[in-house]
C-alpha cells in the first residue's frame, strides 16, 4: 500500500506540511463559520501527534491528534465510515458520528466532503475494540464533528457538489473565497447555503460583507439585503429583518416583510393561527413558520429544589393562558427516518444503554450537534441545561449570547463537547405526537417524535402540574391549566399520571429520585393494597358488564381504593366512569325513553369529569336548574385537566353530555354544556370554532343544532 508520504505530498514536503499544520498556517476548517472560545484541551498547537500503531489501548487519547488520509470511498452504516491510513501506511477504520448534513446520506454525499486522499487531523482520537467479533479489528471513533479537521486544499469539492448537500457547497465556496476574497457572488452563494443549513449568524455576516463592499451593483445589494433579512428572520429578530427589507423593491422582500409583521404579532401579543399550525403539523411539517413567544414567566432559583432552577410566574396567570410557544432546537419524527432498522443497536453515548426510541434520539443528537456546529453562539443554550452531571449550572436562563467572529483558515476550531450535547438531549427531550384528530382509542404514540426544546426544559416535574404542553409539528405550546399566583412555580408532568407513585417513580428515575407532588403524596397514603386494586381494575372493561349491578360493584371497588380526602384527581376513575357512561349510552340508543339509563349516563359523565379535576357548577341531577343564560358555563374555568390526553377525553365526554342532558334539563342546558366543550378546547388547544369543529365534528358526531351556536361564553 502506498503511504501518505509517497502518495500525497512526497517525502520532502511532509514534515513541512505537518509543522505548518501544527502552527495553524495551513489548517483550513470545514466546521463552523463562527468562532467561540470554549475552554478545552486538544488545541493542535499544544497536542502531541500519534500514529495508528500507538492507538492500541481502547480509550480517548487526550492531548493528542492523529494525522491521516482517506484511502477509499466512504460509506455509512450508523456512522460515516472511512478507511484511513497514517503517514507510515498503517490502515484503520474511522467512524464519524453527528457530522453536519451527512445523516442518512449516501456514498456520493460522503465523497463530496471526504474524497479519496483527504487529509484529516483527528483530535483526541477514541480507540474502540470489538467485544464479540474476534475477527474484527479495532477502529477509531469520533463523536464530535469539531474533532475532525480537514487539512489542505480540497479542489475536488468544487466539482462534486450534490444539489441538496449545502454543507459541501459552503466548503467549496469557502475555498474559492480564499482565492478571490472580494467576490460578492461567492459570498452571496455561501450566505444562501448557510441559510439553507439554518446557520443564520454566518449567513448574516456574509450578507453584511457584501453590503459593505465598494462599488456593489444594485442587484447584488438587493440580494444581500434579502439574505440579511432572511438571516435576521431565522434568528427571530423580526424588527431587524424589517430594517434590511423595508427599502428593497422586490416581491420576495415584500413577502418576507409581511411574514415579519405576522411574527411580530405572534411574539409580542401571543396571537397565533392555531388552525394553520394544526394543518401543517398534520401534513408532516417540521418547520412551521411561527415566532417564539414567552408569556408571564421567568427562570429563577428554587430554594425548595435544593438550589436548582425552575420556572415561576411573573404575574397572575389564569387557566388556559398561553405561557410558551417554542420551536424545537432539534426534532425527529419516525417518518423522517429512512431506515430505522440499521440504527436499532446504536448505543447512547452518555447513558451507555439503548434508550427508548434509540433511532429518534440518535437523530436528534445529530441534529443538535450539527446546529451547534454552525451556530456556536448558541452553545450555552445547550451546555447550560441539566446533563446528568454534578456540574453546577447558572441559576438563570437563557444565557447571554457571546459575541462571535468569522473564522479564517488559521483560526482555532471550536470545541463541541459531545457528552454535554448528548446528556442535554437525553435528559431534556420530550416525546409526543402532533395535535391530530381526536380518537376514543387515545393518543397515537406510534408516530410520536422526540423533540429537544431549550426553554421548556427549564420546567420542573410534577405528576400534578399546573401547566401542560402540546405539539404542532415542530412547535411546542405550553399553557396553564390552573390559576397561578405571581411568584408561584409552574410545573409540567414528565410522565403520565396513570399508575401509582411507584410506577411513576420508575419512569422518572432518569430525572429525579422522588416526586413530592400532591398526587404522589396521596397515592402513598392510599398504600399498596389500593394500588393493586387499581391495577386489577385497569385490566377490566366496564362496558362488558352483563348487568347494572355488576357495573356498580366494579365502580364502587375502584372508588373505595381512593381516600375520601386529598386531591380529587383520580386517573383510574376517569377511565372507569367513561366506560360506565358508554355502557349506559349503548342501552340508551336502544331505549331513549329509559330515564334510569339517562340518569346513569349523566351521573357517570359528571363523575368522569370530576375525577379529571373539573369542578361542576351546575349539576343536571341536582334538582331545579339555576337561573342562567345559555352563555354561562356549567363548569368552573379553573382548574382544567392536568394531562393532555385527559383533556381530549373530557371534551369528548362533554360533547356527549350536551346531547343527552337535553332529556333531563332541556335545550338551554345542552347549549351550555356544548359551550363547556368549546371552552375546554379553546383553553387547551385554541383555534376557535373552525379548529374545534375540524377536530371533533366527525369523531364526536356533533349535533347540527349546536354547530350554529356563536363561539362564545361568559
Amino acid at each position: 500500500m502506498d503511504t501518505l508520504l509517497s502518495k500525497v505530498m512526497g517525502s520532502l514536503l511532509v514534515k513541512t506540511y505537518i509543522d505548518e499544520a501544527i502552527s495553524g498556517d495551513e489548517l483550513q476548517r470545514t466546521t463552523s463559520p463562527v468562532s467561540i472560545s470554549i475552554p478545552r484541551a486538544a488545541d493542535l498547537k499544544t497536542t502531541a501527534r500519534m500514529f495508528i500503531t500507538d492507538l492500541k489501548v481502547p480509550k480517548i487519547h487526550y492531548g493528542t491528534y492523529l494525522l491521516c488520509r482517506t484511502i477509499c470511498l466512504g460509506t455509512r452504516q450508523i456512522s460515516v465510515e472511512l478507511a484511513v491510513e497514517d503517514e507510515k501506511g498503517t490502515p484503520i477504520l474511522l467512524t464519524i458520528d453527528n457530522y453536519p448534513d451527512l445523516f442518512q446520506s449516501g456514498p456520493a454525499d460522503i465523497d463530496a466532503i471526504f474524497p479519496i486522499n483527504t487529509i484529516l487531523a483527528i483530535r483526541e482520537p477514541c480507540t474502540r475494540t470489538p467485544h464479540a467479533d474476534k475477527d474484527r479489528h479495532g477502529w477509531v471513533r469520533v463523536e464530535s464533528p469539531s474533532d475532525v479537521i480537514i487539512c489542505g486544499p480540497h479542489s475536488q469539492l468544487l466539482y462534486k457538489l450534490h444539489a441538496s448537500r449545502f454543507f459541501a457547497a459552503t466548503l467549496a465556496w469557502s475555498h474559492a473565497l480564499e482565492l478571490e476574497p472580494s467576490s460578492t457572488k461567492l459570498l452571496l452563494n455561501r450566505s444562501m447555503a448557510y441559510l439553507r443549513l439554518g446557520w443564520n449568524t454566518a449567513a448574516l455576516r456574509d450578507a453584511k460583507d457584501v453590503m459593505a463592499s465598494d462599488g456593489i451593483d444594485p442587484l447584488s445589494l438587493l440580494q444581500a439585503q434579502y439574505r440579511a433579512g432572511l438571516a435576521e428572520y431565522g434568528l427571530g429578530r423580526y424588527s431587524d429583518a424589517v430594517n434590511y427589507l423595508k427599502n428593497a423593491k422586490d416581491s420576495k422582500c415584500s413577502d418576507l416583510l409581511s411574514r415579519c409583521a405576522s411574527r411580530l404579532k405572534e411574539s409580542t401579543a401571543g396571537k397565533f393561527d392555531w388552525h394553520r399550525m394544526y394543518c401543517e403539523g398534520l401534513d408532516g411539517s417540521t418547520n412551521i413558520d411561527v415566532a417564539g413567544f414567552v408569556g408571564a414567566i421567568k427562570v429563577s432559583p428554587m430554594s425548595h429544589r435544593g438550589g436548582g432552577r425552575g420556572v415561576c410566574a411573573t404575574a397572575d396567570v389564569h387557566a388556559g393562558d398561553l405561557l410558551i410557544v417554542s420551536k424545537a432546537f432539534a426534532i425527529t419524527y419516525p417518518t423522517q427516518l429512512k431506515d430505522q432498522a440499521e440504527m436499532k443497536n446504536a448505543l447512547h453515548v452518555e447513558s451507555k444503554r439503548i434508550p427508548t426510541g434509540a433511532s429518534l434520539m440518535l437523530s436528534v443528537i445529530g441534529s443538535a450537534t450539527a446546529r451547534l456546529y454552525g451556530c456556536p453562539e448558541q452553545i450555552n443554550l445547550v451546555y447550560n441545561l441539566f446533563t446528568g452531571s454534578q456540574e453546577r449550572l447558572p441559576t438563570t436562563y437563557p444565557p447571554t449570547v457571546p459575541s462571535t467572529t468569522l473564522l479564517s483558515s488559521s483560526s482555532t476550531p471550536i470545541n463541541l463537547d459531545i457528552n454535554k450535547i448528548d446528556g442535554a438531549v437525553f435528559k431534556n427531550s420530550f416525546q409526543g405526537s402532533t395535535v391530530s384528530a381526536p380518537s376514543l382509542a387515545g393518543a397515537n404514540m406510534i408516530n410520536a417524535c422526540v423533540t429537544f426544546n431549550t426553554l421548556p426544559s427549564m420546567f420542573n416535574h410534577s405528576c400534578f402540574p399546573n401547566a401542560t404542553w402540546r405539539l404542532f409539528g415542530n412547535v411546542m405550546v405550553i399553557r396553564a391549566v390552573k390559576d397561578v399566583k405571581t411568584g408561584e412555580e409552574i410545573t409540567l408532568a414528565y410522565v403520565s399520571p396513570a399508575g401509582d407513585t411507584r410506577t411513576r417513580a420508575d419512569s422518572l428515575r432518569e430525572h429525579l429520585s422522588v416526586c413530592d407532588c400532591e398526587l404522589c403524596k396521596w397515592d402513598g397514603i392510599d398504600g399498596e393494597a389500593a394500588w393493586k386494586v387499581r391495577e386489577e381494575m385497569e385490566a377490566r372493561n366496564a362496558r362488558s358488564c352483563s348487568s347494572e349491578s355488576e357495573l356498580h360493584q366494579l365502580v364502587k371497588r375502584l372508588t373505595d381504593s381512593y381516600s375520601s380526602s386529598g386531591v380529587f384527581v383520580r386517573p383510574h376513575l376517569v377511565f372507569m366512569h367513561d366506560e360506565a357512561m358508554q355502557w349506559y349510552q349503548e342501552r340508551l340508543y336502544k331505549d331513549m325513553r329509559n330515564v334510569a339509563y339517562l340518569k346513569g349516563f349523566v351521573h357517570h359523565a359528571l363523575m368522569a369529569l370530576k375525577s379529571a379535576g373539573i369542578r361542576i357548577i351546575d349539576d343536571p341531577l341536582a334538582g331545579q336548574q339555576t337561573s342562567r343564560t345559555e352563555f354561562d358555563l356549567p363548569i368552573a374555568k379553573s382548574p382544567l385537566p392536568t394531562n393532555s390526553a385527559t383533556q381530549e377525553q373530557c371534551i369528548f365526554i362533554i360533547t356527549q353530555l350536551a346531547v343527552f342532558v337535553v332529556g333531563l334539563r332541556g335545550i338551554l342546558s345542552g347549549k351550555r354544556w356544548f359551550r363547556a366543550a368549546c371552552y375546554l378546547h379553546e383553553s387547551t388547544i385554541g383555534g376557535g370554532k373552525a379548529l374545534f369543529e375540524k377536530r371533533f365534528k366527525d369523531p364526536a358526531k356533533l349535533q347540527l343544532m349546536y354547530l350554529s351556536l356563536p363561539f362564545r361564553w361568559n
